[in-house]
């Protein structure tokens, strides 16, 4: 699985688009499917799949060719390797309810969460700085721990991962940290650097990456985890530790593009739990 290609950076951008499927033409696979939009492609654009980056163009009520248009959401596809852009002729507006009904003649075979346009004005990573992004930064590990490990560790340990604690492991890892802020709100950080594994001095590792519950299925993870990777660019793979059992942090990992290579360990978290290895090979390296 080739690496999810952030596409929000797209949001209130005007681009030239291609029309290979116009307004009325049939599916190239599926000709019981009839477009009923535009969909079209940027060209010389890279997406997911290894193609064109793909546009469904609303708002245009005869069939085109090229269209100047401006992009006003992107549709997140969690099941699959490519997201899409939607773009509309300057000035116009469609609601998310409006995309997913234009657009479920298509996507209803996914699973999609829709980003708007302006929903993420806000955003921003940076390296933790002051006491409030810090204690933030422990607040999520903290809710992360609560809300993730619950039923896959000793319940009794959790209760000792207090906001405290977490606060100062906070402190102590700021320096190889990065916050995700929505507004003046820390959302989720990552932490990462060289791998701590023995033999692995070609491997930069994911020390741990949390993001709060509310701000789930917005990317924000994946912004986290691009981040991490031009940190880590100077190493050939990237390894990462998960609960085993954990069972949504692996099927974030492996849309990603991680791979579980078979290595596993047991920690003591209470009780003794058993974590698995993933790794991600750098195109192009061995």
């Amino acid at each position: 699985m080739k690496k999810c290609v952030d596409l929000s950076s797209y949001l209130g951008k005007t681009v030239e688009i291609t029309i290979d499927r116009p307004l009325g033409s049939a599916h190239p696979q599926y000709p019981q499917t009839i477009y009923p939009l535009n969909y079209g492609y940027l060209p010389d654009t890279l997406s997911g799949d290894g193609e064109e980056i793909d546009v469904y163009l609303m708002g245009v009520p005869e069939p085109v060719l090229e269209y100047t248009a401006r992009v006003i959401a992107v549709i997140h596809r969690e099941n699959d390797v490519e997201d899409k852009l939607v773009a509309v002729p300057e000035g116009m507006r469609f609601t998310r309810a409006q995309i997913e009904e234009y657009t479920a003649f298509q996507e209803r075979y996914f699973q999609t969460t829709i980003e708007m346009e302006n929903e993420m004005h806000d955003f921003q990573l940076k390296i933790p700085q002051t006491d409030t992004e810090i204690k933030g930064m422990g607040g999520v590990m903290y809710h992360s721990w609560q809300e993730t490990y619950k039923g896959l560790m000793d319940e009794e340990y959790l209760k000792t991962v207090t906001p405290e604690k977490c606060e100062k492991i906070a402190a102590f890892q700021k320096n190889d940290s990065l916050v995700a802020k929505i507004g003046e709100e820390v959302a989720g950080f990552v932490t990462c650097g060289a791998c701590r594994d023995e033999n692995a001095a070609d491997t930069g590792e994911i020390y741990a990456i949390y993001l709060l519950a509310a701000h789930q299925g917005k990317k924000v993870g994946y912004r986290l985890m691009n981040a991490a990777m031009e940190r880590l660019d100077g190493y050939d793979k990237v390894a990462l530790w998960v609960l085993a059992g954990n069972e949504k942090a692996i099927r974030f990992y492996e849309r990603y593009g991680f791979r579980l290579d078979g290595k596993e360990k047991t920690v003591m978290i209470g009780s003794p739990c058993t974590e698995l290895r993933m790794v991600y090979k750098k195109k192009g390296k061995r």
